[in-house]
């Protein structure tokens, strides 16, 4: 069925999605990569790329634990954030060969 799914996140909700991913990915045996997208501005995860850079060295790791399924991090800088982000998303859909895009709404 699906080999790899993505899921667009910004990190600071990654809890609320996970689950759902999760059961998809153990159902499928897939490969969960997380698309975090981040501009120049100052956000809730951190203060600048760097500090989110540092934030994401054990990422992948954790859902994988708690959820027992293979996960992957693509992250992403963007100066231009509302302008390139689809393209952006898109890119990386096609670079990692996504079979899902999972995407949460609120």
């Amino acid at each position: 069925m699906y080999k790899h799914i993505m899921i667009p996140s910004d990190l600071a909700h990654v809890d609320r999605s996970e689950a759902v991913v999760a059961v998809q990915a153990r159902h499928c045996d897939a490969t969960v990569t997380y698309a975090a997208i981040i501009s120049n501005a100052p956000s809730a995860i951190a203060h600048n790329p760097e500090g989110f850079a540092g934030k994401l060295a054990y990422f992948p790791e954790e859902p994988s634990a708690r959820r027992e399924h293979r996960a992957d991090l693509k992250a992403s800088l963007l100066t231009t954030f509302a302008i390139d982000l689809d393209k952006k998303l898109a890119g990386t859909v096609n670079m990692i060969g996504t079979s899902v895009l999972m995407v949460r709404t609120h």
